[in-house]
């Protein structure tokens, strides 16, 4: 009975392998619901990378007057910013009623919970695809080509690969906690802004360090700008390493712990 937990957790590791195996099912599904959610639209999901477009060459030049800054390349700042928390924000938005939303699968076909998840995923990062025309067009427009070009979109996967199993904590604690998804929407709200996504982390105040110190989210999007060196940023491997092996203990551990329970809860 000592061996049971650590043979539970192996369990339901090889639930994430076995969706990582159905990734042509996740593919298809994550496809489809694009497919579906932009049906008889001639420019499909392009309507949201030019949503994005405007609000970056809108909102660019105004706060790079603000923020004292060169217009050039705080575009590109917020650019890769915009887009790389688009594809986090609305991964997590969409995990929020996930569960909810798949009852009729979940109730009657016999798929691993996660492979929801990556479905999702999936979704996200291929319209995270479309979007990142934005940040690598303006790339080659104020850098150049350049290797950047080839290592931006590994790192954004990478990205998202440490904010995956993060998706299913939250997709379940919405799904047993209602009350969770208002609040995890507002916290999106709120982390917008205490991430340097629109204002840039450079600066030597210590109020300034300090908020982006003890905000993990900061280290995740700086990670995207790595390829850019422009922007002397920093990988902070360390950290992102430490946030991906515990995001992926936290989802092990909580699929070890309802598992048998969450069925009943939808």
């Amino acid at each position: 009975m000592v061996f049971n937990e650590p043979f539970r957790v192996f369990y339901q590791m090889n639930e994430f392998i076995r969706s990582f195996t159905l990734w042509r099912l996740a593919l298809e599904l994550g496809y489809s619901e694009i497919r579906s959610k932009y049906r008889r639209s001639i420019l499909g999901p392009f309507w949201n990378t030019i949503t994005l477009a405007i609000m970056i060459f809108v909102l660019g030049p105004i706060y790079a007057v603000v923020l004292n800054v060169d217009s050039n390349l705080y575009i590109l700042y917020l650019s890769i910013g915009i887009v790389s928390w688009w594809f986090f924000s609305s991964f997590v938005s969409d995990c929020v009623f996930l569960f909810l939303s798949e009852s009729d699968y979940i109730t009657q076909v016999n798929l691993p919970y996660p492979i929801y998840v990556f479905k999702i995923f999936i979704k996200n990062l291929l319209m995270f695809f479309h979007n990142s025309f934005i940040p690598l067009f303006l790339s080659i427009f104020v850098l150049g080509f350049g290797i950047h070009i080839v290592l931006y979109p590994l790192f954004v996967i990478f990205f998202g690969l440490i904010f995956l199993p993060l998706g299913f904590v939250i997709a379940v604690f919405c799904l047993r906690y209602r009350d969770m998804a208002p609040l995890v929407n507002s916290l999106l709200q709120l982390l917008l802004f205490a991430t340097p996504v629109f204002w840039m982390s450079l600066s030597n105040r210590p109020e300034i360090q300090s908020i982006i110190a003890f905000n993990p989210f900061y280290y995740l999007i700086d990670m995207t700008r790595f390829p850019f060196a422009v922007f002397d940023s920093d990988h902070h491997f360390i950290v992102n390493l430490f946030l991906f092996i515990t995001f992926w203990s936290l989802a092990f551990l909580t699929a070890t712990k309802v598992k048998s329970k969450l069925v009943y809860w939808i």
